[in-house]
């Protein structure tokens, strides 16, 4: 039975291409090509498309490059340096309370406007310390006494408002011999660098240039022997002022 079942799909088959022989080989062909351009030449052509891709993302980082490098090109470092000392300095990124300390001192020595009792709200090492805040804006507050009246404490918070780092009054309780103020110094914690990539340099602003430069002429005092040093000057210039009026 299966012998003769098989002589008969022979025969069929032999039929069947005799019928039809002239369709098979195209059908073949076509078969093959087909194979052929989902196993070959689609994977090829993919990857065509995928180097024309990439080659057009590096001719714009090759451009975001040479805009980066003709920009700092024309900058000077020096300049830089001193622009990111002053930046620094008005606005820390972290409590710098020497700073703030210094810039008191100065701003009484500066005034003649002695500075009694002050209380400092340190706050707490959160976010803003360790630098995970995204860059906010935060600020130490501070209860600040001093000696005179409504007079003598503006006078002491317009001196204040040109030393670095920069700070905010925020009350002003008067009296005739005593006056407390209440003020902020701001600092703000940087936040974490991200580098993704090629990220193109923006040009420093003609309005931030010119804050900086601004900035620039506040006053500030670095460290404890500048502070020390302005101290005994402005010692020496008030017995200078007492002898001269003892003369006349």
């Amino acid at each position: 039975m299966d012998k003769n079942r098989s002589i008969v799909d022979f025969t069929t088959f032999k039929f069947l291409y005799k019928k039809y022989k002239e369709l098979t080989v195209p059908l073949i062909v076509f078969v093959v090509c087909t194979i052929l351009l989902f196993t070959v030449i689609a994977p090829q052509f993919k990857g065509i498309i995928d180097l024309s891709k990439g080659a057009k993302e590096s001719e714009r980082n090759l451009a975001v490059l040479k805009n980066n490098f003709d920009l700092l090109s024309s900058l000077n470092e020096e300049t830089l340096d001193s622009w990111l000392r002053t930046v620094n300095v008005a606005l820390p990124s972290s409590k710098d309370f020497f700073s703030i300390i210094n810039a008191i001192s100065y701003t009484s020595l500066a005034t003649g406007i002695k500075v009694g009792d002050f209380q400092v709200s340190i706050g707490e090492l959160s976010d803003e310390e360790s630098g995970e805040s995204g860059g906010k804006l935060s600020s130490i507050s501070m209860n600040l006494s001093v000696a005179g009246d409504a007079q003598d404490a503006n006078r002491f918070i317009e001196a204040l408002y040109t030393t670095l780092p920069l700070s905010e009054v925020t009350g002003v309780n008067t009296g005739n011999t005593s006056s407390e103020i209440l003020l902020n110094f701001y600092y703000k914690s940087l936040p974490p660098t991200k580098v993704s990539g090629v990220s193109r340099i923006d040009p420093i602003l003609s309005d931030d240039l010119a804050l900086i430069n601004n900035l620039a002429q506040f006053n500030f005092v670095g460290d404890f022997d500048q502070l020390q040093s302005l101290f005994e000057a402005e010692t020496s210039s008030n017995e200078l002022s007492s002898e001269t009026v003892e003369e006349f």
